[in-house]
């Protein structure tokens, strides 16, 4: 079998899939920024690790309402979709410190002249309510000599849970990317099975996806991560489905590319099942998401670019 027919194979068919991946995802990043379904899950995320479970306060709602934080939102109703470490580190910081001072104004006492980094000390060690909230915050301090060293252990912390966030906020995007891909293979009727059958065969169709995946690549390569740009979302898919358009694929729907039912009950069942599973095997791989499959891509093109060994062609 010539390895350099699978090789070019492989290529077209990883680019057709991740410009469909890449339609699915601008379609999916425009909801979630239409709902900020992405500052909902942050916050919510944050509500679960910095809520004092055994009293009433919320230090994710205090975080939020602290003017370094709210500033950041695009209106009032809308939650900031990222926030970096080191905002997050001072800005808790400051919040605990103004806490602190709550809890002595209330008992009828005034503030000392104390620092930000001993304000949180005292106030985590005696005015906080005995919960995992307390013993973490104590554990980050015991851990602290000075106010730098506070912040500094604070923000450690919060890459690591945000590592954690990204991990359920990438199976929640996964989940949903096969969703949308799934429809979007029935209303563009992409068969993966039909679409492989027709790239494998036609020489021709196979070397222009090829052309055209090596000149997309490199003219996308760095440009291949999400976007919140609602306009730059839309000009993305855009550009996908025109692309997509400009080569004879058998997808759309056009009566050329109905599955034949000619045959009988049979038959029909058949072609049918066969169908659905070409749609399925579509969505399933749109799932993967376009970031990963153009690197796949990448990668292929590499190797081709490499070259194949002269024993290996002859196998």
């Amino acid at each position: 079998m010539n390895l350099q027919h699978i090789l070019d194979f492989l290529i077209s068919m990883v680019f057709i899939f991740a410009l469909l991946s890449s339609m699915t995802l601008a379609i999916q990043e425009m909801i979630m920024y239409f709902i900020s379904k992405r500052g909902k899950m942050l916050y919510e995320a944050l509500c679960k690790v910095l809520d004092e479970k055994s009293g009433d306060e919320n230090y994710a709602g205090l975080l939020y309402n602290h003017p370094q934080i709210d500033l950041l939102k695009k209106n009032k109703k809308s939650l900031p979709s990222y926030l970096a470490a080191e905002t997050f580190a001072s800005t808790l910081i400051d919040v605990l410190a103004r806490e602190y001072d709550k809890t002595l104004l209330r008992a009828g006492q005034t503030p000392g002249d104390l620092t930000g980094f001993e304000k949180c000390r005292l106030f985590v060690n005696q005015k906080m309510k005995n919960s995992e909230l307390q013993v973490l915050f104590q554990s980050i301090l015991n851990e602290s000599d000075d106010h730098p060293a506070l912040k500094k252990n604070f923000q450690d912390w919060f890459n690591r849970y945000m590592d954690r966030v990204s991990g359920w906020y990438k199976n929640n995007v996964q989940k949903r990317l096969f969703i949308l891909g799934l429809i979007m293979a029935v209303f563009l009727n992409v068969d993966a099975l039909r679409v492989a059958k027709q790239v494998w065969s036609d020489a021709k169709l196979n070397d222009q996806l090829d052309e055209a995946a090596e000149v997309y690549y490199a003219e996308n390569k760095n440009q291949m991560t999400g976007s919140e740009n609602v306009s730059l979302l839309a000009q993305n898919f855009s550009a996908a489905y025109s692309k997509l358009g400009a080569f004879q694929l058998p997808i759309f729907w056009k009566m050329n590319a109905l599955p034949d039912m000619s045959g009988g009950a049979g038959s029909d069942f058949a072609s049918i099942a066969l169908l659905i599973a070409g749609w399925i095997i579509t969505a399933s791989i749109i799932a993967f998401g376009s970031p990963f499959l153009f690197q796949v891509l990448g990668k292929l093109i590499d190797i081709r670019k490499a070259g194949i060994k002269p024993d290996e062609k002859k196998k």
